[in-house]
């Protein structure tokens, strides 16, 4: 069985843009692609097959099987180290690194090894491309190498592949970034639902012009965050906002859950006029 460089597995929103940056950096021959519901022939990304791979990219979404997809992955590609760009809750990193430190069995190599568990969460939206937001935003990286010379070999492998990364050492402070990041904008947009959803038309109206003009008028002494009450849909935000929740009971982001599906509602019936 012959060993490749990497193999990126999910083919979603994060994975295709991942493998096409890697793939174009080290070669098709190089950089393979597995999904569970695999593009069509015409996509252009080789597919994994009988073969092993130093570099394992998890581009999955965290789930109640989570853990064992990710072992059936490390058992079928035996990889060195396994580079996670989904969304985690906080302390999974470190889980994983004890999970498969000594329960993994493999017959290349043959016996008992584990992979160098790393994380690095991805930052962007589809408005901007992602793709465009790989290249473009630092991509931060905590895990547990073994010794300097792991995380050195990564953190190249991102970096000569287009990333800009950025080495941070404890993994569980990342998870919390990425989350607590994600909610914050959440929030942001919660505001404004309740905003619109309080305000008749015109208030709404005027209650914009006055925040949009603050930051100019305070010459950046007082910033403002002008959004949109829509509602809050794809599958980032709503979700950290649930991974923060499940870890801390925080009432301000309770009341943004329930905002959102009230403007869920809201917005089946009629969209508020002052809603663009």
């Amino acid at each position: 069985m012959s060993r490749h460089l990497a193999v990126v597995i999910g083919l979603g929103e994060i994975g295709r843009p991942i493998y096409q940056m890697l793939s174009e950096a080290y070669g098709r021959n190089e950089v393979r692609g597995k999904d569970l519901f695999y593009p069509d022939p015409d996509s252009g990304i080789t597919r994994a097959m009988d073969h092993t791979f130093r570099y394992m990219h998890t581009c999955f979404p965290q789930s109640p099987d989570f853990v064992q997809q990710l072992r059936d992955y490390i058992r079928e590609y035996s990889p060195k180290c396994v580079i996670i760009h989904s969304t985690l809750s906080p302390g999974m990193t470190t889980y994983l690194d004890g999970e498969f430190s000594s329960k993994i069995e493999s017959d290349d190599p043959p016996g008992d090894y584990y992979p160098i568990i790393f994380y690095s969460p991805v930052r962007g939206n589809i408005k901007d491309g992602m793709l465009w937001s790989l290249k473009k935003y630092t991509k931060f990286v905590a895990g547990f190498g073994i010794d300097g010379i792991d995380i050195t070999m990564m953190l190249q492998h991102l970096t000569e592949a287009g990333f800009k990364v950025r080495y941070v050492e404890d993994p569980y402070a990342l998870e919390c970034a990425k989350i607590w990041d994600l909610a914050w904008y959440g929030l942001n947009i919660a505001f404004y639902q309740v905003m619109e959803r309080t305000l008749n038309e015109t208030a709404v109206d005027v209650t914009r012009v006055f925040i949009e003009s603050t930051p100019a008028e305070s010459e950046g002494k007082a910033p403002r965050t002008l959004l949109y009450g829509g509602h809050i849909g794809g599958h980032c935000v709503i979700q950290a906002i649930e991974k923060v929740l499940a870890e801390w009971d925080i009432p301000m982001l309770r009341a943004a859950l329930d905002s959102n599906i009230k403007r869920s509602i809201e917005l089946t019936y009629e969209r508020p006029k002052h809603h663009p």
